[in-house]
């Protein structure tokens, strides 16, 4: 990452040989995966963002969110007239001998960038762009003389939400294959507004990798232990968790499975105090939108 605000957040997890065993990740594979913490949001007024994919210090991938307008004239049945347009886009430039994948599309061989779903292969059987390219454009042209307004809409990630775009880029003479994880927001009347997730890569040149590899379970498992800490003390147990998931709740569960305590997460540190609970082992849950995760407590 090249956003110095946001390298010091950024959690590596190494999916390497045998460490996975789920989902369609297979034995061997040597997948990088970044978790994107706290996701960047990019709107026309900031950026643009540039990833460093396997920390080179070489641009891999840049994205950016900007302005258009412009206008024009021409005739229709030999009447002159004139039009103007304006919108937001997204737009994405890979590095050197990098590409982005999807399909050439019209006679002017433009390149339509692929939103991929989970499972979907990246490799060099894929066709890539390796110029510039629009993920997602949405504006207006208007022509005035006939009272006339036509939409502008292109691209596939357009109001898409956590869609992969699939990608290669180069270290030293190898290519590596990958995606990243976006959304597309088309809903806010000042402009376009793109979220990046996370991102992983096959960490082994010239290897396929499929969109979400690693599993996403495993992925949001990894990501949600390492912002969750659990403290037991034979009086209170301690829950802290990053202000993210303030809003979680903390279950305390018996052993014949009943929740005999329920309580919120209402700060970055929360206690509760086991004096009042009968003698006996308990499982703590800590549950949040994205998982739960789990504590064997003792009370004496």
């Amino acid at each position: 990452m090249k956003n110095s605000t946001k390298k010091s957040r950024i959690k590596n997890y190494l999916a390497a040989t045998g460490s996975i065993i789920a989902g369609n990740v297979a034995l061997g594979q040597n997948l990088q995966y970044t978790d994107v913490n706290p996701d960047v949001l990019l709107d026309k007024n900031s950026g643009p963002f540039e990833m460093d994919f396997n920390n080179d210090v070489s641009i891999d991938m840049t994205f950016q969110v900007a302005s258009f307008n412009g206008g024009g004239s021409s005739t229709y049945s030999g009447i002159p007239f004139t039009f103007v347009y304006n919108g937001s886009q997204v737009g994405v430039i890979p590095g050197a001998n990098g590409g982005v994948q999807g399909q050439v599309i019209g006679s002017n061989s433009t390149l339509g960038v692929t939103a991929l779903n989970a499972g979907d292969p990246i490799s060099a059987a894929n066709n890539f762009g390796s110029q510039s390219a629009v993920i997602g454009a949405q504006g207006t042209v208007s022509v005035p003389a006939f009272n006339l307004n036509y939409a502008i809409n292109q691209g596939e990630f357009l109001g898409v939400s956590q869609k992969f775009l699939g990608m290669k880029f180069s270290a030293g003479a190898s290519i590596h294959y990958g995606w990243v994880r976006l959304s597309l927001d088309t809903l806010d009347p000042a402009g376009l507004k793109l979220t990046i997730h996370d991102y992983a890569y096959n960490g082994d040149a010239d290897q396929p990798i499929n969109a979400g590899d690693p599993a996403a379970s495993i992925i949001v498992q990894a990501a949600l232990e390492s912002k969750v800490s659990f403290f037991v003390t034979p009086d209170v147990v301690r829950i802290n968790v990053t202000p993210d998931l303030i809003g979680g709740e903390l279950h305390f569960i018996n052993i014949d499975g009943k929740a005999t305590h329920k309580q919120f997460i209402n700060d970055i540190g929360t206690e509760i105090k086991l004096e009042d609970f009968s003698t006996g082992i308990y499982m703590l849950e800590a549950v949040f939108n994205d998982g739960k995760l789990a504590k064997k407590v003792y009370v004496k």
